[in-house]
């Protein structure tokens, strides 16, 4: 168990071949995360760019802007990683500070679990658009096992769809 994280269960489920586990999902509904900021607050996220054969992908983050502003949108580049449930990625222009992302679990149709260091120790439930106001109760129990206490990230603000493909960063 990773330190300061005393409160998950000792077993991480690992999810195999991680980057054609996360491209099976073009787009992603970030449901709960672990802690109570409101970084991730109604965060999506879209393919788009997969390479298979470069074992590369691009999901772009829309994130809520904040009280009035608008929604800014942050590509993350990811690469093959060292294990078979990690992949290395960059942020936006800084392709100098190279960081891993653990996805920790996926059921390969509705969710799947995702540790990303990058706005501090983050745990995020993605979920498919199809079960976003369903989720299903297997993937809520996962993320309650794996990352502790769900908070959500749909509730405290009105979360609004964003089509754009422009990137802020």
């Amino acid at each position: 168990v990773p330190p300061g994280r005393d409160n998950r269960s000792s077993e991480w489920t690992k999810c195999p071949r991680c980057l054609s586990s996360i491209c099976k999902f073009p787009y992603g509904v970030a449901i709960t995360d672990i802690d109570n900021d409101e970084i991730l607050d109604c965060l999506t996220a879209k393919r788009k760019d997969f390479d298979p054969e470069a074992k590369t992908v691009t999901y772009v983050w829309s994130l809520n802007g904040g009280e009035g502003n608008d929604r800014m949108h942050v590509p993350f580049y990811h690469t093959a990683g060292d294990t078979p449930d990690a992949t290395n990625f960059t942020v936006g222009k800084d392709a100098d500070k190279v960081e891993v992302a653990h996805f920790r679990y996926t059921d390969y149709k509705d969710c799947a679990i995702v540790e990303v260091p990058h706005f501090g120790d983050e745990c995020i439930l993605f979920v498919s658009p199809e079960v976003e106001n369903n989720v299903p109760e297997s993937c809520m129990e996962q993320f309650s096992d794996i990352c502790g206490e769900a908070i959500s990230l749909r509730e405290r603000h009105p979360c609004v769809d964003d089509d754009t493909e422009d990137e802020d960063f």
